[in-house]
């Protein structure tokens, strides 16, 4: 993913709680102040989540601005829910990659049957390599305007699915995509231990990701209080307090502008 901008966390979200050490556990606000800034780096952001900059560019130099502005057109949702659902991703693996020691290694939108459609798989899967053992980040996203306990409890569940392990469909998908791209060192890796070696739960590292209109805490704080697994736990809540209309804004930015 190195061809993503990077999100201006450490300017446009300001903490709202001190970090517990074990699990991490973080919620975030954004900071009005700095909304048109955050508005323009999300929406470059978004952009480059559904098309690589390489084939944008492209299309661009070959059929110009219209026909590149028509080919990231096509590959984003139209619908409100989806659009929420994809952004609510999009600033969790920005997250990840900016804010954690894991990599996402790949933008897998781009990879999207269709943009109304929910991908299939956990909503995030990052990488840490140290020495020769692989760990991993399994993540599941949720973006509400008004988050309850009934969503966390399902992006809980994703969690646990396959004994709080990835699944093997993910794993294999994320490594083709990963060999396609040229990065057959870390494709091969993770075909290591989904193919033969297997992992191990302290090898997997859990991440609960809400982007919300409301305050994530109670909820995220409640389902940490009942994980009973063995799996470490990643807990991030971002605030957005006028969140539907933040994710109407960025998807109509105009960067050119």
């Amino acid at each position: 993913m190195n061809d993503l901008p990077d999100l201006p966390f450490d300017v446009w979200l300001d903490p709202t709680r001190d970090t517990k050490a074990e699990p991490q556990f973080t919620v975030l606000c954004a900071d009005d102040d700095f909304r048109e800034e955050a508005l323009h780096a999300a929406a470059n952001a978004l952009r480059s989540h559904y098309i690589a900059t390489e084939r944008l560019e492209g299309i661009l130099e070959r059929l110009g601005k219209s026909a590149a502005a028509e080919a990231v057109k096509q590959k984003v949702p139209q619908k409100l829910t989806a659009r929420s659902g994809d952004f609510g991703e999009i600033v969790a693996s920005h997250y990840i990659n900016q804010e954690t020691e894991y990599d996402m290694g790949i933008a897998r939108l781009r990879w999207s049957d269709h943009p109304e459609m929910a991908m299939r798989g956990e909503d995030m899967l990052a990488f840490h390599e140290t020495g020769d053992h692989l760990f991993f980040l399994k993540g599941e996203s949720k973006s509400r305007a008004k988050l309850n306990t009934k969503t966390v409890t399902e992006a809980r569940d994703g969690l646990n699915r396959n004994d709080g392990l990835p699944s093997p469909h993910a794993l294999t998908f994320v490594a083709d995509r990963l060999y396609e791209t040229g990065n057959s060192d870390l494709a091969n890796k993770i075909d290591d231990v989904n193919l033969t070696n297997g992992i191990r739960p302290d090898d997997v590292c859990h991440m609960l990701f809400t982007l919300s209109g409301n305050d994530p805490t109670s909820f995220l704080e409640a389902d940490l209080d009942t994980y009973e697994g063995a799996n470490e736990q990643m807990s991030i809540g971002v605030r957005i307090l006028d969140h539907g209309a933040f994710i109407k804004d960025v998807f109509e930015y105009d960067i050119d502008g």
